[in-house]
């Protein structure tokens, strides 16, 4: 009898267990969310700047994964439609070539605060700018600045009319094209934009271009560092007519709200890149060092990983 009775209560225990396995199995889990995408372009730089958001953010305790060699314009739809969360830029660049805006803004804040105020309606928010800047400008040879006593832009114009009409301008076939480009310097500065004193070529052939004296002068979208290294000077804009163009990062808006401890590791690894910082990354992958490798280098020595881990719980994701 009492065998009877144990066997009835080790049933009844196991029917017990079965039924909370069973209740414990429907109840909903919390859903699992994907991981950050960080988009990028198919350049040095641009791979860069994604390995070093890529490597601050798993230090951060991030899940993300790298989606890269877009072309810029693609870049741009894959941010738009949100199948990249994160992805770098020049705020003129994306101000004049991609929302087709032709008339340059010359004070960096103002474009920033006008390109973070055009994109938000689209679900992007355009974090403050890192202090590196990518400025449009006219590059001449050292030796031939020297020689002829040129520093400014308005130096070079000047020679070009009075002293020596066979002075060639390099540019690419999008500079020469709208406003903020040859059309407006010719304008302001009262060069020739004539077919003989404009050679049009792609933009990796405007160094050697120079360098050979195909051209004296070249005009092209970061006049800084195309004379970096190089034994070339980046003409003063004496008049202030190019814009300027911060490396700034975008983040898809409701990222930002699911994640608000996303916003931090973003703004501090921006405020780290700085004019210095970026010339010198770009110096070491010249010289063939990875990426990845320049990356990490640059974060620990910047002080922004080795820092107690941000917890990225995420909160419920509203519309923006």
């Amino acid at each position: 009898m009492a065998a009877k009775h144990l066997s009835k209560r080790n049933a009844l225990g196991w029917a017990l267990v079965c039924l909370v396995l069973a209740l414990a199995s429907c109840q909903p889990r919390s859903p699992q969310r994907p991981p950050l995408v960080i988009g990028h372009q198919d350049t040095p730089e641009q791979r860069l700047l994604a390995e070093l958001t890529a490597l601050l953010l798993e230090e951060k305790g991030f899940s993300v994964v790298l989606q890269g060699d877009f072309e810029g314009p693609t870049l741009r739809k894959a941010l738009l439609a949100g199948t990249v969360d994160i992805a770098w830029d020049y705020t003129g660049t994306v101000w004049q070539e991609y929302l087709g805006h032709d008339v340059p803004i010359v004070a960096g804040e103002e474009l920033y605060l006008r390109l973070r105020e055009e994109d938000y309606p689209a679900g992007i928010t355009w974090l403050p700018p890192a202090p590196c800047q990518q400025r449009t400008g006219i590059v001449v040879r050292m030796e031939f600045a020297q020689s002829k006593g040129l520093e400014t832009l308005d130096d070079l114009a000047t020679y070009a009319r009075s002293k020596d009409a066979s002075v060639i301008l390099c540019t690419t076939e999008r500079l020469a094209s709208f406003a903020g480009g040859l059309r407006g310097f010719a304008a302001v500065y009262g060069w020739d934009p004539s077919p003989g004193r404009v050679h049009i070529a792609a933009e990796e052939e405007i160094a050697p271009a120079l360098e050979k004296g195909t051209c004296q002068a070249a005009l092209v979208p970061d006049a800084y560092s195309l004379a970096d290294g190089r034994k070339m000077l980046a003409l003063e804009d004496n008049r202030a007519f190019f814009h300027a163009s911060n490396l700034a990062v975008a983040v898809r808006t409701n990222r930002l709200i699911a994640y608000p401890s996303l916003e931090r590791p973003l703004s501090d690894l921006s405020r780290a890149l700085t004019q210095e910082a970026v010339s010198w990354m770009r110096s070491e992958m010249a010289r063939g060092a990875k990426p990845r490798t320049i990356a990490r280098r640059f974060l620990r020595e910047a002080g922004l990983v080795g820092r107690p881990k941000v917890s990225p719980t995420p909160t419920p994701t509203r519309t923006p």
